[in-house]
């Protein structure tokens, strides 16, 4: 018996999960071949590039909307809560909007990437020129910049994920050390079951090691483990449009292991590089992030060569321009990556204004801020939360060797 069959949703999820495959990240990405020759082009003339897609010209989009047409047919004539049912309808909302997205990309019609990826993700609240205001704020503090030896190894890493996914009791999740540049995490609704692919040829500083451990497992897998043991199966795979939250909370819980204040709330440059594509167009962005780039590192006395630098500043563009093709276009963007930073804002801000201590019903599970009334409704136990204990493990382990 699969561990959803026994919950109180386990027709609508077997509805949900019997839904074809859908790697959104992935076909939203530009190919990396076709990206690779658009940067050498434009490293060398400075000429705004133009993308292609080809994984998201493969999908069928009549097949896809036909079968998610299907599915919500079924779902609406389940005998289930209309409460929980709404979940399901919204869920499909959400996966619909992603193949219109796909669709959209499939027309090169750039509006509407830009219109759908803020629809998903939410639009962007901070402007380029607050972003601007708090990079020369940065510059006053070149204090809070240096560098970390580096002695925390793949290895290393994997026996702390180990022990902290084992200090919450957090069962079925494989480790891979992989070629990855960073800590990846998949998880399987239909089985219950995640994996860790761990970059197997880089090494960290203890420091960003604790917050990794916090974002990805005291946050992230905990709410996926909270959510699994709900009486409800879709708590575990995700509400609608949870991740502003679920990328909030981790930059929050993240940020607490600092002694000092942050040179800067995580997701800066990216968030930055969203307002500036959406306020101007790619090369400016580009330009704009190079310098920046260059000019940070010389406040700090760190070398920095001009390829470093278009190099670090490529990734943050290509990035914020995917799904879109014609990068000439002004105010168009993949709106996703302002969510850490306007994700931590928002509970800031929900956390100050409320009375209660809402934090525990925010790890029901994979929830947003705007389920709060439902999950009070549903009467579920309020989740295991984040006890901080990232900091502590890489200490033991280090002093292990």
């Amino acid at each position: 018996m699969e561990w959803w069959q026994q919950k109180k949703d386990a027709d609508l999820f077997s509805i949900f999960i019997s839904l074809p495959a859908l790697e959104f990240g992935r076909l939203v990405r530009q190919h990396p071949e076709d990206a690779e020759k658009a940067k050498d082009v434009f490293f060398k003339t400075s000429e705004p590039p133009t993308f292609r897609y080809r994984r998201a010209e493969e999908v069928d989009i009549t097949a896809h909307s036909e079968t998610l047409h299907k599915a919500h047919e079924q779902i609406i004539a389940t005998h289930a809560p209309q409460e929980i049912k709404d979940l399901y309808v919204a869920k499909i909302g959400e996966r619909r909007a992603r193949i219109n997205l796909i669709a959209a990309i499939q027309q090169g019609n750039d509006e509407v990437v830009t219109t759908l990826s803020e629809n998903l993700f939410g639009a962007m609240t901070i402007g380029a020129a607050e972003h601007q205001e708090e990079f020369s704020e940065m510059l006053t503090h070149p204090d809070r910049f240096y560098d970390h030896n580096r002695p925390v190894t793949p290895v290393h890493l994997k026996r702390m994920l180990q022990q902290v996914l084992a200090h919450y009791g957090i069962k079925n999740w494989r480790i891979v050390l992989d070629n990855v540049p960073s800590m990846k995490i998949r998880h399987d609704a239909r089985l219950g079951i995640s994996t860790a692919y761990l970059p197997n040829g880089r090494n960290l500083t203890k420091a960003r090691a604790a917050r990794l451990l916090t974002h990805e497992v005291e946050v992230h897998a905990l709410r996926n483990f909270n959510g699994l043991n709900q009486p409800y199966a879709i708590f575990g795979t995700g509400l609608e449009r949870y991740l502003q939250t679920e990328e909030g909370l981790a930059v929050l819980f993240q940020i607490q292991h600092a002694k000092e204040p942050f040179e800067h709330l995580p997701g800066f440059w990216d968030a930055w590089t969203v307002a500036l594509a959406k306020e101007t167009n790619f090369v400016h962005a580009f330009e704009t992030i190079t310098e920046a780039k260059l000019k940070l590192a010389e406040t700090i006395g760190e070398e920095k060569p001009e390829q470093e630098a278009w190099d670090e500043a490529w990734r943050l563009v290509t990035r914020v321009y995917r799904g879109i093709t014609h990068t000439e276009t002004p105010n168009v963007g993949y709106i996703r990556d302002h969510i850490y930073r306007t994700g931590t804002l928002a509970i800031e801000r929900a956390l100050k204004e409320q009375k209660e201590d809402n934090m525990p019903l925010l790890f029901t599970g994979k929830v947003a801020l705007g389920h709060l009334p439902l999950i009070r409704s549903l009467d579920l136990v309020p989740g295991k939360t984040p006890e901080l204990i990232a900091k502590q493990v890489v200490n033991d382990i280090m002093k292990q060797g």
